[in-house]
């Protein structure tokens, strides 16, 4: 019988820091050639991360937080806020496409794929479907169409139930957070995988199952616990 392995995306499958630098960017640059307005990359991500606080305990479309972010800048420079369609337009198409995978992330993808039964489970909107690389998971769990998020246990149970999962003990999970993936993971009593490509020392109490550097280590860990 196939394990069921679930999997963080954001800076475990991809280099979500990499792409959202590189689409803020295209947006700053739009702003400064066609409305004057000079933004930076951090007052971008900065605005977004106080529009989110609002919606904190809400289903919330991250993309129209994104949108909303905008709008507030473009109206504190007294431009329309109505400029920000064509704004949300240039980020989504980036963020969307041009995936920058963690090293060797997607040759794992393709072989445990074949070996376990994957799911991905992700606070925010990086969507494997939407990124390229669906076919790889059996189903997605996003956290903006959900009023909780990691390390929740009713995030890691929706996945579960999905997945006909049973005993979670007999289901692991793996993420680069501490506080949402390996706590989350313990609380569910799934077994819990560190990654960790970084070697940060845990300064926390959260205790992992595992930790690994990288995929292939990944692996081989998943064969040995395989059922």
């Amino acid at each position: 019988m196939k394990n069921v392995v679930s999997l963080d995306i954001d800076q475990t499958i991809i280099d979500f820091e990499a792409m959202l630098e590189r689409s803020l960017s295209k947006v700053s640059r739009k702003m400064f050639c066609e409305y004057g307005i000079s933004v930076s990359k951090h007052q971008l991500q900065s605005e977004r991360q106080t529009v989110l606080r609002e919606f904190q305990s809400a289903c919330v479309d991250m993309l129209k937080i994104r949108q909303i972010s905008f709008e507030r800048i473009l109206e504190r420079h007294n431009a329309s806020k109505q400029f920000a369609a064509s704004l949300i337009e240039i980020f989504a198409t980036d963020r969307f496409s041009n995936v920058c995978f963690m090293p060797g992330a997607l040759d794992f993808l393709r072989k445990a794929s074949q070996a376990h039964n994957i799911v991905a489970i992700t606070n925010g909107n990086s969507d494997p479907r939407l990124l390229g690389f669906g076919e790889f998971f059996e189903h997605v769990v996003l956290g903006e169409k959900f009023p909780f998020k990691k390390p929740d246990v009713r995030i890691f149970s929706e996945a579960l139930s999905h997945m006909n999962a049973g005993d979670p003990k007999h289901a692991v999970h793996i993420g680069d957070s501490l506080e949402n993936d390996v706590l989350g993971a313990n609380e569910s009593g799934m077994v819990s995988v560190w990654y960790n490509p970084h070697r940060y020392e845990n300064k926390t109490n959260i205790s992992p199952r595992f930790e690994v550097r990288d995929f292939e280590e990944l692996y081989t860990i998943l064969q040995k616990i395989k059922r």
